[in-house]
């Protein structure tokens, strides 16, 4: 253990000290105030020998290494739903704060298999049978029409159900459709593909992780906690702790086993040259 404290869940005191005497940095910028717990992750406050740090330099430039090393935080942020997040912050991302969090939806519905451009609406698969012409119908007119109206539509009209029956589908897909984003057909609106290779509904809705900027318990009075709120916010507070140790365990592991290489990368660049027809000076 480096940053993880051992804490009295039992003691009130303990557990106040530890809250109180917890180091915290700002969530943002300096100027908007806002404070949580983090630790101090630079280099010379890492417990490093000076070889250790010496191949730390050497790994800050190099592409990749905290994607190497940072996979804790989603580890963090999973076992708490989401409700909290580890990020960095600092001029140089120094610093490792503890932040509140919440998933949000996107908003997108469907993604096309071709080009991966997502969509807002869902896509619709129509039944088959005479209860897909009521329900292309419904859709086709947005829902707009009173259940009565749609008996009239030449589509409906030539249906050999009861009238009685007919009601009862266009009934069933004006509830279901209703109010509701769906497109008729799967074809995607960017590259065209449609059938096998368009447009499919996502079987879970894609989130985003929405960090918030606000401090954390900045002006709280642990003494009107109570116990168990201080316990629960200690183990979250211990759990943080912890998270900075796996990465910091990481990243040592990363200097000591590997090195930095240097490369030369050929980057395709498009250029315009002149094309002139046979017998024509270039």
């Amino acid at each position: 253990m480096y940053f993880e404290k051992k804490v009295d869940l039992r003691s009130r005191r303990g557990m106040t000290e530890f809250l109180v005497g917890h180091y915290r940095y700002s969530t943002m910028n300096s100027w908007n105030l806002s404070k949580s717990y983090a630790n101090k992750i630079k280099i010379y406050h890492l417990g490093l020998t000076r070889d250790q740090a010496s191949a730390a330099y050497d790994v800050l430039p190099a592409d990749g290494w905290w994607d190497e090393i940072s996979y804790p935080i989603d580890e963090f942020t999973a076992e708490f739903g989401g409700e909290f997040t580890i990020g960095s912050n600092g001029r140089s991302g120094g610093y490792l704060v503890l932040y509140g969090s919440a998933h949000e939806s996107t908003g997108y519905k469907s993604w096309c298999r071709t080009c991966g451009q997502r969509n807002y609406a869902k896509v619709f698969t129509i039944p088959a049978g005479d209860e897909g012409i009521v329900a292309a119908e419904v859709l086709r007119t947005n829902c707009t029409f009173r259940p009565e109206v749609y008996l009239g539509q030449s589509s409906i009209q030539n249906l050999k159900l009861p009238e009685d029956q007919k009601i009862g589908l266009v009934r069933k897909y004006l509830a279901e459709l209703n109010g509701k984003n769906y497109t008729l057909g799967n074809k995607c609106g960017k590259c065209g593909a449609h059938g096998d290779n368009g447009r499919v509904n996502y079987e879970h809705e894609p989130r985003i992780l929405r960090v918030m900027s606000g401090g954390m318990d900045e002006d709280k009075d642990y003494d009107e906690w109570s116990i168990g709120q201080l316990r629960d916010r200690v183990e979250l507070v211990c759990r943080f702790d912890m998270a900075c140790d796996d990465i910091r365990d990481n990243f040592i592991d990363l200097i000591d086993k590997c090195k930095v290489v240097e490369e030369v990368v050929m980057v395709p660049k498009n250029v315009r040259r002149l094309v002139c027809a046979a017998g024509v000076a270039a």
